[in-house]
């Protein structure tokens, strides 16, 4: 299907209360300037690091309507009349608005596109103008949720070139896969995963334009749909630029809190339903997802329904870079996509003794402070070599934390599923970074802190 962007001209909402200006504004020509913006969208298969057909990031087939806010003093505009050129771009959405206004004058514009036709989100035009998420029959692997916005600022003076405008999206993507070999032995073993439903925690509402602040946080749930068909491409930083292909299993846009910043936030919570037709085989809850605006969060496991679920977690903008991570707790290490850093190691490590090791137990860690809610992290050993490890940042503010031997049998972390423990121990902060629990002893054993090498 064609990509184009079209210009709603049921929804030009350029404000009553320049009606009533109207006659007290000058309406010479020498005084008025056209205005064009370029209008561009950092689509997801445009991106640098993904060649045309890899996949990286879900490829919207949806045509777009564009939709236009111009505000003068707080007020919305109403009277003008701005002239629309729509032209189809091969890989990103492209627009041209020409808007004629005041010289000497400052005025707002809002850009908002979305699919044409839905109705996934409604805006309030009255100043300043929010987006409100409708989350009415919420459905899973909806591709049509995706959108993309830009708020500028201009003073109006002659001889105004044309002003380029990129429209981001305002959600992060979660994307659940897993691999072929994986599909393709839970269909030989009778089970074919057709729909999967999800279920996030504090998911926002609503998003302020001009300040980019999302608000009022809730619980939601994906109701249970067919599975994309594209395939997903994840990279990781040990063999960048490689892509690894995987099936999608789950792709969900969803409002990210702290959509001011910009920087990474988390879910509490996020928890996947696999279902054959509309009978549930299986549901997997995941703790701690961090997820960013504009920007991809892939769960990836290579045997997530014929065997336990051992995940990795990336995060993937469609523009800018990866964080590369995993379930219960695996450390996340960032990778731009042009230039490749090497990372600082900030993680803390588990050198569990051989009574620890028995019955397969898994292991946590505690942090707690005065004046701070107690905290969980999950560890993991990613590579196999009986040192577990989490990231530093995920307790950061936190100067005590316990090791703690956990029941395999039970994915809560709290006392209750608690086996062992160390003593209260000390954040360190002079370089050491791996704890190593003493031979012979289940608690309080006297462990030692040193360097991981």
């Amino acid at each position: 299907m064609k990509k184009l962007f079209h210009y709603a001209a049921a929804v030009i909402v350029l404000a009553a209360a320049y009606a009533c200006q109207r006659e007290n504004l000058p309406v010479s020509s020498q005084d008025e300037v056209e205005v064009t913006f370029a209008i561009s969208t950092e689509s997801a298969i445009a991106t640098k690091a993904a060649p045309e057909g890899t996949g990286i990031g879900y490829a919207d087939t949806y045509e777009k309507e564009l939709l236009f806010y111009v505000y003068k003093d707080g007020a919305l505009l109403d009277q003008l009349q701005p002239e629309i050129e729509d032209f189809q771009g091969a890989t990103d959405l492209n627009a041209k608005v020409t808007v004629r206004l005041v010289k000497g004058q400052d005025y707002e514009f809002v850009f908002w596109a979305q699919a044409e036709g839905k109705s996934h989100y409604s805006i309030n035009t009255a100043y300043p103008p929010v987006v409100t998420v409708n989350y009415d029959a919420l459905a899973a692997n909806d591709e049509s949720r995706d959108a993309f916005y830009a708020v500028t600022k201009l003073h109006i003076e002659k001889g105004m070139g044309i002003e380029n405008v990129t429209l981001t999206r305002p959600f992060a993507q979660i994307n659940v896969g897993t691999s072929q070999d994986d599909i393709d032995a839970a269909k030989a073993a009778g089970v074919v995963i057709d729909n999967t439903s999800v279920t996030l925690s504090n998911v926002a509402t609503k998003l302020d334009l001009f300040s980019g602040v999302a608000s009022e946080g809730k619980e939601f749930t994906f109701k249970a749909a067919a599975l994309p068909q594209q395939k997903l491409n994840v990279y990781n930083k040990a063999d960048y630029p490689t892509a690894h292909e995987y099936s999608y299993l789950s792709m969900n846009y969803i409002l990210v809190a702290d959509a001011v910043t910009g920087e990474k936030d988390q879910l509490d919570a996020y928890k996947i339903t696999f279902l054959q037709g509309t009978r549930e085989i299986n549901t997997i809850s995941i703790p701690n997802v961090p997820v960013r605006r504009n920007w991809r969060t892939n769960i990836i496991g290579e045997n997530v329904l014929t065997d336990y679920a051992s995940f990795n977690i990336t995060i993937t903008p469609d523009f800018y870079g990866e964080y590369n991570g995993g379930i219960d707790g695996n450390p996340f290490e960032e990778l731009p996509y042009d230039q490749p850093e090497e990372t600082v190691d900030n993680n803390l490590y588990l050198k569990p003794n051989s009574n620890w090791k028995v019955d397969n137990a898994r292991f946590a860690v505690y942090a707690f402070q005065d004046g701070k809610p107690e905290k969980w992290v999950n560890m993991l050993d990613s590579d196999s070599d009986g040192i577990y490890e989490m990231d530093k940042a995920a307790i950061e503010g936190y100067t005590n934390i316990i090791f703690c031997r956990m029941n395999p049998g039970a994915t809560a972390n709290n006392w209750t599923n608690k086996w062992n423990q160390t003593a209260d121990l000390k954040v360190p902060t002079d370089g050491t970074n791996l704890y190593t629990v003493k031979e012979g002893t289940w608690d309080n054993g006297g462990g030692t802190w040193s360097v991981f090498e």
